[in-house]
């Protein structure tokens, strides 16, 4: 019983090792592993010697330290399907090319894409929740010159081209914006009151009330469309999404009535396009500045996909061209077309100043191009039949509340909301 304890206290230490040693006077192989253990407790201060520390420089441009940040070459969101059925219709083309046949496309939104849409429409973003994705090693790196695809947004004031005309009419004329019966107001139809009128007649867009306040003033007025023909200040835009118009009348805060007949209008548009970037890295937060924007077509792009011969890529050249060059076909019927293309010109002095290995071209699906228009104009329009030229109105009288998309009681609602306060005499 003694030895089995020595044995279990050599397992221990130095010590336990050399009462072994003594106990069993070498008569068994064990005591070598004893013997061990006491001559290491006298090696191993020595044993800490032998290790040595020291510096050198090496090089890290190769072990990740560089900053890399993330890009979209090709942005390819929601679907657009088609019936296979016999062609919706074939649309003449001038000669010497041949009928296009389009058929009905039907497109399945993607709710990321519509989140990020109502999210550019509330104050709730930060800037966190829309930077790309990157990696540094450091936490620190110095400007690095990319570029990404992106959607640009412009605004003109287009008041200059508003016509103004003046008359006299009863309730019920359509010279009004709100003629009598849909109004719900009680106005003697036999009586005439003078009014004024302000239009863009090419955008279909106009507000006309009575000069006395007779009647539901009408305060605001919206128009949306994705052609660029049908706009006033983007109609060399080739890769438009949507454009938004809004006419507004100057009322008077304190009588909610038109202190003078005057109104303006404002264009506002987004469109897709490409944005070379600065973007810093300081202490593991990316900051990132814009040095240039464009929206430049390959106007061979966004062609017909099951041909590619110079012919059909020609003829649909000339569709898109006669089409104003936009993006959205649902009205009409499309055909199953290949990525629209943008590119950056290389002979300007941002886009020389890139990486070497950036390339030049960025891809739009079809189905991104005609899902986000879509998207658009099913919030900020009357989509269905007649009604789809029709203007937004605010106030929503009774009648036409069925048919607007809510956009335009909003945009109403924040417009009285910022009107200046009325100035009152200072009390004593």
């Amino acid at each position: 019983m003694i030895s089995y304890d020595r044995f279990e206290e050599a397992g221990r230490g130095p010590l336990g090792s050399a009462q072994l040693l003594w106990r069993i006077k070498h008569r068994h192989w064990v005591s070598l592993g004893a013997l061990v253990t006491v001559v290491l407790l006298g090696f191993e201060p020595f044993l800490q010697a032998v290790v040595e520390f020291y510096e050198k420089e090496v090089d890290s441009s190769e072990v990740g330290i560089v900053a890399s940040i993330g890009t979209a070459k090709r942005l390819d969101v929601g679907k657009a399907g088609f019936s296979g059925d016999t062609p919706l219709q074939s649309i003449q083309m001038p000669a010497p090319y041949t009928a296009v046949s389009v058929e009905p496309m039907f497109l399945e939104y993607d709710f990321g894409s519509l989140s990020a849409i109502w999210t550019g429409f509330n104050n709730l973003s930060t800037p966190s929740s829309q930077q790309p994705a990157f990696t540094c090693a450091t936490g620190t790196a110095p400007g690095l010159r990319t570029p990404h695809s992106a959607v640009c947004s412009a605004c003109n004031d287009v008041s200059s081209h508003l016509v103004k005309s003046t008359g006299i009419a009863d309730a019920s004329d359509k010279a009004l914006t709100v003629p009598w019966s849909m109004q719900n107001v009680r106005l003697n139809k036999s009586d005439k009151f003078a009014y004024t009128k302000f239009e863009l007649p090419t955008m279909n867009l106009n507000i006309s009330n009575f000069d006395d306040g007779s009647g539901q003033q009408v305060e605001l007025t919206a128009q949306t469309t994705t052609q660029p023909g049908d706009t006033l200040s983007f109609q060399d835009t080739k890769a438009l999404i949507v454009s938004f118009a809004m006419m507004k009348a100057k009322m008077d805060a304190a009588e909610g009535k038109e202190k003078a007949p005057e109104a303006r209008a404002l264009e506002c548009a987004l469109s897709f396009c490409t944005n070379v970037y600065r973007s810093t890295v300081t202490k593991g937060i990316l900051k990132e500045e814009v040095l240039g924007s464009y929206s430049i077509r390959n106007l061979d792009s966004f062609s017909y996909a099951l041909s590619s011969s110079h012919k059909t890529t020609e003829k649909i050249s000339v569709y898109n061209r006669m089409s104003n060059y936009t993006l959205d076909f649902h009205s009409v019927g499309d055909m199953r077309r290949t990525d629209l293309q943008l590119t950056l010109p290389p002979d300007d002095d941002v886009v020389a100043s890139m990486d070497q290995n950036d390339e030049l071209w960025f891809n739009i699906s079809q189905a991104t191009a005609a899902t986000v228009s879509s998207a658009f104009v099913e919030n900020f329009a009357r989509r269905s039949g007649s009604l789809a030229l029709k203007q937004l109105v605010y106030p929503t009288f009774e009648l036409l509340e069925p048919e607007q998309p809510s956009v335009i009681s909003t945009l109403g609602a924040f417009r009285r909301n910022c009107r200046p306060l009325s100035r009152s005499p200072p009390s004593g």
